[in-house]
């Protein structure tokens, strides 16, 4: 009996560490990465909204970043531009948003730590409406693909 209750802790634990989201009453983010060229990196992450009430994401903060903007990507004469967002972004309630590559997405500005493949960088998402949430990005490889299941 006890190695079967060893077992089957062992494998809860495996699925929570590999899980790689972080959550509250009102939201979860789910596998929040990131890649980094020289000292500036983009950020990627699903963020859902659980509660019945609208969230307004303010902005994110970092220790080990000096500047950090949430970013849109809009077409104009069917051309991409990237800009950040005036004001943060709304997560309607029971809506998802995605920020991925050439779409919403974060911008890291004066990295001042050297990240390793798959080490965690830590940041704080600030909300208009809740209490601020910590989060890790995992850092990946400029080729690595990024595909999880939900």
């Amino acid at each position: 009996m006890k190695q079967i209750l060893t077992c089957v802790s062992i494998v809860l634990f495996s699925f929570s560490v590999f899980a790689h989201k972080f959550e509250t009453d009102n939201l979860v983010v789910k596998h929040p990465w990131m890649k980094i060229s020289q000292k500036n990196g983009a950020g990627y992450f699903k963020i859902k909204n659980i509660s019945s009430e609208d969230i307004h994401l303010v902005k994110v903060v970092s220790k080990n970043v000096k500047k950090i903007e949430l970013h849109e990507i809009i077409i104009e004469d069917d051309i991409a531009k990237m800009r950040p967002t005036s004001g943060g972004i709304i997560i309607k309630a029971g809506d998802m948003i995605e920020f991925k590559p050439m779409s919403n997405h974060l911008m890291f500005f004066g990295i001042n730590k050297d990240y390793k493949e798959g080490e965690m960088m830590e940041a704080k998402f600030i909300f208009k409406n809740l209490d601020a949430l910590d989060v890790k990005f995992k850092m990946e490889s400029k080729k690595a693909s990024h595909k999880h299941e939900d």
